[in-house]
């Protein structure tokens, strides 16, 4: 323990040194935190507590598949007066959605919603009828049936895509840093199997690997890949050759680094074949009994002679039989 007595006479520290176990350093660390910022068709825009970062939702992009059409329903609140926060504040497990069948919008319609006091006075015996007549099927008796079975009060509508908002974020340029991950990568292999030059598309598989030491982005052609370091990642595409003849293509893949430098190429040959059509066997004459004949042929073309011809396959196989 060293002790420097600075209010009592003076003192010198020129003769202190530390061990040789002591080492000079200099360490760095990330200090970071998160926070939440939620923005919604009701609240388009958030700031964060330190009021540096301000988010805006610019909208939501359309979908090709829009969402069911509720036309034929009534939304039933209970009354928040004419206050818009208390509206929605108030439990949405109370809100009821009623079919316009049971609603009455001129009154005039008993055991509905919305009945008045007109059709209930012209009943026919008047006030000698039991209590509640022509007050069936209101608000509170829809409210009473669903209250026992929660399942029963949700709305569900069910999207089989992905929703996409636009989100822009303001951000002072002075607190921002921007990272990018660059390591060095190679393509172990590229091949794209055989197949017919008639149909002139075929699939192209690449296997690029990270030999770096950081995770990465690698761009392949059209596509982009993630990789970590060391590991490998399988990218696929598709591929159109020039003409419908067969032949040895030659193409050049290129890989490139997060910067969009070309950092590894390599060649890939394949092969298209050409295309056999085939019109299979023809029947030029009609058959003179009623023996079977068995026929393979990769088209199906049927001829009608002077019977029925029926046609039996199993694959490629196909019976002929001709009846009299």
């Amino acid at each position: 323990d060293y002790k420097f007595e600075y209010w009592n006479r003076r003192q010198s520290a020129s003769c202190l040194r530390w061990g040789s176990d002591w080492k000079e350093k200099l360490a760095s660390r990330w200090v970071g935190y998160t926070e939440l910022l939620t923005v919604s068709p009701t609240q388009m825009e958030a700031t964060n507590k330190d009021r540096n970062c301000i988010v805006h939702l610019a909208g939501d992009f359309l979908n090709y598949r829009s969402f069911p059409q509720l036309n034929d329903v009534y939304l039933f609140t209970p009354n928040a007066g004419n206050n818009f926060v208390n509206f929605t504040m108030v439990k949405r497990v109370k809100w009821l959605l009623i079919p316009k069948g049971h609603v009455t919008d001129d009154g005039l319609e008993c055991n509905k919603i919305g009945v008045g006091f007109t059709p209930f006075r012209i009943q026919e015996r008047g006030c000698y009828e039991p209590v509640g007549t022509c007050l069936a099927s209101q608000l509170w008796t829809f409210a009473q049936n669903f209250e026992g079975d929660p399942d029963s009060r949700v709305l569900t509508i069910t999207l089989d895509q992905i929703m996409t908002s636009v989100v822009t974020l303001e951000v002072e340029a002075s607190g921002m840093e921007f990272f990018v991950n660059r390591s060095p990568g190679k393509i172990i292999s590229a091949s794209v199997p055989t197949f017919e030059a008639y149909t002139r598309y075929g699939q192209m598989e690449v296997v690029v690997q990270n030999t770096g030491t950081i995770v990465s982005l690698y761009f392949i052609q059209e596509k982009q890949e993630t990789i970590a370091p060391g590991a490998s990642a399988t990218v696929k595409f598709d591929l159109e050759t020039i003409d419908d003849k067969a032949n040895i293509h030659t193409c050049k893949v290129d890989l490139l680094d997060s910067f969009a430098v070309n950092v590894f190429s390599q060649i890939c040959q394949f092969q298209t074949t050409q295309t056999e059509n085939s019109k299979g066997d023809q029947v030029l004459n009609t058959i003179d009994n009623v023996e079977s004949k068995l026929l393979t042929t990769s088209l199906f073309s049927i001829q009608r002679f002077d019977g029925e011809l029926l046609l039996f396959c199993t694959n490629f196989d196909c019976k002929f039989k001709e009846w009299f």
